[in-house]
């Protein structure tokens, strides 16, 4: 038992010890004891706390035998397995990915959650540092967030930050921080991740469409609202690359009144032929096209490329009243930036509001244009001209 004891290195101890008076036979025996976390001769760290027992003899002043119960601690650690399953299925079912960091952002533990919501296994985590995910903007928050300036005991208030999942697609979290007490010298935090995706695109689709009808009202200039829109636009899409192609029914052509790209420029007018753009305003239905699709529609002689190719397409119709105007286009030259079907929604929302005031401009400059011929008419008639009543 000596030998047993002289083979473990204590790691840390407990200020309290317990003791109390044991008599065995003739001998009164004192005994002490105090949880440890011990390590074997071979480095490795026990999972569960060993118990220490140190024996004094009354009769041997000075002299104590001490004694780990090996048998002991062996079927309670045995014991605590199905309760350790148990914590782990409870973690993994509730809605929130739970994590264990230190004060420096490393993951010490990630729930199933990470797998399930962002598509990362716990061991492939674990190691790593929260930064990795975290979007650039948000790091100061999150950083703030595990610093203690705001923390309370019960849970630091939420902060709202984005995480990037296995696809390169980012998500929003409310994460939430909590720590322990000064008293229980531990120094890591657990951080809970709400996933609240569809709540903040909502709320900023919301603001979006506000934003729209805003510029709608108070902008008079074509050029003007298109660039409002735009800027309204990259708050909840990627539109880096954005144009706007309105039809010309006279010379069968497009224009392009807006037109931002990384690669393209501006194009001058362009007869419709048959590019992505030109499918879009002749079905009037709205198309996501990733590269795999454009190469199908090429095949089957639908569509021909137009411009610089890009991975990822969507293309929306501007109709008003089952007349097609023109159509908006967002591009992206980046395969981890892939428009969805929610994006078609909210561009869709939008291109009727920008058809409807495009139509309205278009008529107001049509009415001016009749306002100027007719002025000029009148000013230029050779005989008088009057209005009368019968």
């Amino acid at each position: 038992m000596c030998d047993l004891y002289e083979r473990t290195v204590v790691l840390s101890r407990q200020e309290t010890e317990v003791s109390m008076p044991v008599r065995r036979g003739s001998r009164m025996l004192r005994v002490f004891a105090f949880p440890r976390r011990v390590r074997t001769a071979v480095d490795k760290r026990l999972p569960t706390e060993a118990a220490e027992t140190r024996v004094s003899d009354s009769r041997a002043p000075g002299v104590s035998q001490t004694a780990i119960g090996m048998p002991q601690r062996a079927s309670s650690e045995q014991s605590l397995l199905p309760h350790t399953e148990q914590l782990l299925t409870l973690l993994n079912s509730v809605r929130e990915l739970v994590a264990i960091l230190s004060s420096g952002g490393t993951i010490l533990f990630a729930s199933g959650g990470f797998c399930s919501v962002l598509g990362y296994g716990a061991d492939e985590l674990t190691g790593t540092n929260i930064h990795s995910l975290l979007h650039d903007s948000d790091k100061a928050v999150h950083n703030h967030l595990l610093s203690g300036n705001d923390h309370h005991h019960d849970g630091a208030p939420g902060k709202r930050c984005r995480l990037r999942d296995r696809d390169g697609v980012w998500r929003w979290f409310d994460a939430a921080a909590r720590i322990p007490s000064q008293e229980s010298g531990v120094d890591d935090i657990v951080v809970t991740y709400l996933d609240v995706t569809d709540l903040q695109r909502m709320e900023a689709e919301r603001q979006v469409i506000s934003e729209v009808v805003h510029a709608l009202n108070q902008t008079a200039n074509l050029d003007q609202l298109l660039h409002r829109i735009h800027q309204a636009l990259k708050k909840v899409l990627y539109a880096e690359n954005c144009f706007v192609a309105l039809h010309d029914p006279a010379a069968d052509s497009f224009q392009f009144p807006f037109f931002t790209d990384e690669f393209d420029t501006a194009p001058p007018p362009q007869r419709v032929g048959r590019s992505c753009t030109a499918f879009v305003f002749r079905t009037g239905k709205a198309r996501l096209i990733p590269q795999s699709e454009f190469d199908h529609m090429v095949e089957q002689n639908e569509v021909e490329l137009v411009g610089s190719p890009s991975p990822a397409w969507l293309g929306v119709p501007l109709k008003i009243n089952h007349r097609v105007l023109g159509a908006i286009v967002l591009k992206s030259y980046s395969k981890n930036s892939q428009f969805r079907d929610r994006d078609q929604d909210v561009l869709t929302l939008i291109s009727q509001q920008l058809a409807a005031a495009i139509d309205r401009k278009r008529n107001e400059q049509v009415l001016r244009l009749s306002e100027v011929r007719y002025r000029s008419l009148v000013q230029t008639a050779v005989y008088g001209i009057y209005r009368s009543s019968l």
